[in-house]
């Protein structure tokens, strides 16, 4: 389709978007993103799956061009439309804790149970699990839960062993969790 036919059909710029994406041309992404925006929320695609908020909001959150505070925004949008038929959910559910972890949105004495929580919601879901396991780890040890953090951050990285996922570009927060983890140990050998 020419790029005029697309920009008039939403469902066509959301599939123009993820196709940008994965070919890496982010750009492109930002483009197609700032053309849905303004567009309704509640625009229905065709196959009578997610609507255009839902599916805007996954490819931002997904792609991740707008910072922490645009991440958390969308994290929290696609957590909004649930979990049953939103493949995005386990991804969102993350990012939100993230997000909420970052910018200061989450008190302290609400971490762990938020972790925790959003732990058990994504649990099987592979790599994501892995990293919010290695995000309760963190937390843990830095409200000097130091036991409790470092068994964490050793299941979140068997578990990226185990499903082999080591380069895996979420992995870097379960790397940067067990170097900390190891750090606090003073493992050298880390």
């Amino acid at each position: 389709f020419p790029a005029v036919e697309v920009s008039r059909r939403p469902p066509l710029m959301v599939a123009a978007g993820w196709l940008a994406f994965y070919s890496g041309r982010r750009d492109e992404v930002a483009e197609w993103l700032a053309l849905l925006e303004p567009l309704a929320a509640d625009t229905v695609m065709p196959d009578q799956g997610p609507g255009l908020e839902l599916a805007r909001a996954a490819l931002s959150m997904t792609a991740g061009l707008g910072g922490t505070l645009l991440l958390l925004r969308d994290a929290e949008i696609v957590c909004s439309h649930g979990s049953t038929g939103n493949p995005w959910w386990p991804l969102a559910v993350h990012f939100e804790v993230l997000g909420r972890l970052l910018t200061g949105r989450l008190p302290a004495d609400e971490q762990v149970e938020a972790t925790t929580k959003a732990r058990l919601a994504v649990q099987g879901t592979g790599t994501t699990h892995a990293v919010v396991t290695a995000q309760a780890a963190l937390v843990h040890l830095r409200l000097g839960e130091e036991a409790r953090g470092q068994q964490l951050i050793a299941e979140a990285t068997a578990e990226l062993v185990a499903l082999g996922l080591e380069g895996y570009w979420l992995a870097g927060m379960i790397h940067a969790v067990s170097a900390y983890a190891s750090a606090r140990r003073r493992d050298a050998a880390a």
